[in-house]
């Protein structure tokens, strides 16, 4: 068999499926896609992981597709054993410190903002909310006698087009 054209998982979120389908057409099967699963050995991986031409992450991804399709291929017994065994290949390290904003920054990067928008840098810091949370927040979602604030909704982007998607 073959490196599968579907994704490896059922009920994928559209994100992750994209991602995948990336992974696949861009880093995987240029390499490894004429090959049959019982031809890929412990040498022709890390070959092919020495030469991938991308970021650390996007490459730890493509490894981390290939070891789960190699271990779905290992639990349907068409190979015996993954030959994906490069340690922390599946990983990687975050490249830049990120130093948070100081308060007085945190004021001036508001403070520049249109005031229609200076709220969305305030709950972004303050609260931690990713900006596909922030941009579908409704006005019931804020219980000012609480003190509440309810994340209820987000919007992904796959590709070209996104997705919302209620909590």
């Amino acid at each position: 068999q073959k490196l599968p054209i579907r994704s490896v998982r059922d009920r994928l979120k559209p994100r992750t499926t994209a991602l995948y389908r990336g992974l696949l057409d861009g880093h995987l099967r240029p390499t490894l896609g004429s090959k049959r699963l019982d031809e890929i050995s412990p040498a022709t991986v890390r070959a092919w992981h020495s030469r991938l031409d991308t970021g650390p992450t996007r490459r730890a991804h493509a490894y981390s597709l290939l070891r789960t399709i190699l271990n779905t291929a290992v639990a349907d017994d068409v190979i015996p054993a993954n030959p994906c065994r490069l340690r922390g290949a599946g990983q990687s390290r975050r490249v830049k410190e990120i130093r948070p904003a100081t308060l007085s920054e945190l004021d001036e990067l508001a403070g520049g903002m249109p005031g229609r928008l200076r709220l969305i840098v305030l709950l972004a810091a303050w609260c931690g909310l990713r900006f596909g949370e922030l941009v579908e927040l409704r006005r019931k979602d804020i219980d000012t006698k609480e003190g509440v604030l309810r994340v209820r909704r987000a919007v992904t982007w796959a590709g070209r087009w996104m997705r919302r998607a209620d909590s």
